[in-house]
C-alpha cells in the first residue's frame, strides 16, 4: 500500500558551511608549467 502527499519544496539554503566564493578564473586553463608538475 501507499499513500501519495504532495511533495512539499525544501527551504532554499546556502551550499557549503564556510563564506566562500569561487574566483572567476577557476575554469580558466592551467598554465603551461603547472600542466607539466601533473605529468609523469
Amino acid at each position: 500500500m501507499a499513500r501519495l502527499v504532495p511533495i512539499q519544496e525544501p527551504p532554499e539554503r546556502e551550499l557549503g558551511f564556510v563564506p566562500y566564493r569561487v574566483p572567476e578564473s577557476f575554469s580558466e586553463p592551467l598554465p603551461d608549467d603547472e600542466l607539466a608538475a601533473w605529468e609523469p
